[in-house]
């Protein structure tokens, strides 16, 4: 058959954000006049004390944000949980760039999902090495030295040298 077009969207229960409204645009256009008033927040200060809360006057291009939303539903200052990045800003587009609770902080680190997976990527184009499936979680309790990430990887063809692997995922 022919190709069926088909569009990104950005739905949840607490209201609906985005959606893509061109299909040669990277990103989907984020909701302006729907009830809801956006703030955003740094990713790497999200976990501090007093993370600094941001309008979309003041984001960038390129970063990843915890999106907060305050609705005409009743819902205020609400951590829907999502991250965002931002790929344009006239008009405003964003993409869903992963989960603020699909995160490991054992030892303060604050690692997103995104950062993980963009690392494993890295580790496979450099290395040519596929993989089935894999996941990471602290270490906390090594026998010796400091707790680590540990990685549990399925491979599907095996790394040539696998200290270059996991230095690459490291980095």
């Amino acid at each position: 058959g022919r190709k069926v077009d088909s569009i990104e969207l950005f739905p949840a229960s607490e209201g609906f954000f985005a959606f893509q409204d061109k299909q040669t645009e990277k990103g989907m256009l984020l909701q302006l006049n729907s009830g809801i008033f956006y703030e955003f927040i740094k990713v790497d200060e999200f976990f501090s004390k007093a993370p600094t809360r941001l309008t979309l006057k003041e984001v960038g291009l390129g970063v990843n944000y915890v999106m907060i939303i305050s609705t005409n539903a009743g819902l205020w200052a609400y951590n829907i949980g999502d991250t965002v990045e931002f790929t344009s800003l006239k008009p405003y587009r964003v993409i869903v760039s992963g989960r603020i609770k699909h995160f490991i902080s054992a030892f303060g680190e604050h690692v997103i999902g995104k950062e993980v997976e963009l690392a494993m990527q890295e580790a496979l184009e450099q290395t040519g090495v596929q993989i089935s499936e894999f996941t990471v979680a602290p270490q906390i309790n090594p026998t010796s030295g400091l707790p680590y990430h540990e990685w549990f990887v399925e491979f599907e063809t095996m790394p040539e040298n696998m200290a270059t692997f996991s230095k690459i995922i490291d980095t």
